[in-house]
């Protein structure tokens, strides 16, 4: 056993605790000797590579999904921005600031959706005209 230390000592140039480690993965799995155990480590290692590859790939995946999200919430909120202040209600605080950026989207969405809301209920009310502010001669 010392000599199967020396000599994977000498090819890796293991650390003492690395030495006990691997004594103590010998041990749990009960490996013969230690070249069964690096043995073991290896298939281990071969077995489960696909797996680690598959859950580092769907990682990158979810980063770029997420990465994709964010830009489409900061679209979403300049065109909230934008209808905000074409129809002349109250625009949000920019995106640009960190500071604003969890609230500009809700607060657009708020504007947005209070605004629809009044539209809603004057046309389900009846009260007011839809074409107040344009005068008859305009429109025929």
């Amino acid at each position: 056993m010392a000599e199967q230390q020396n000599t994977i000592r000498k090819t890796f140039d293991f650390s003492t605790e690395q030495m006990e480690r691997l004594e103590a993965i010998r041990v749990e799995q009960n490996c013969p000797t230690l070249i069964s155990t690096v043995r073991y480590l290896i298939s281990f290692y071969e077995r489960n590579k696909g797996l680690t590859d598959t859950v580092f790939h769907n990682l990158n995946l979810n980063k770029r999904y997420l990465n994709e999200l964010r830009r489409n919430d900061f679209l979403i909120l300049d065109l909230l921005n934008a209808l905000c202040i074409h129809l002349d209600i109250s625009a949000v605080p920019s995106h640009a600031d960190a500071q604003n950026r969890g609230t500009a989207l809700n607060d657009a969405g708020e504007n947005l959706k209070q605004y629809l809301h009044e539209i809603f209920t004057r046309n389900r009310t009846g009260d007011g005209d839809l074409s107040e502010g344009f005068s008859s001669s305009e429109y025929p």
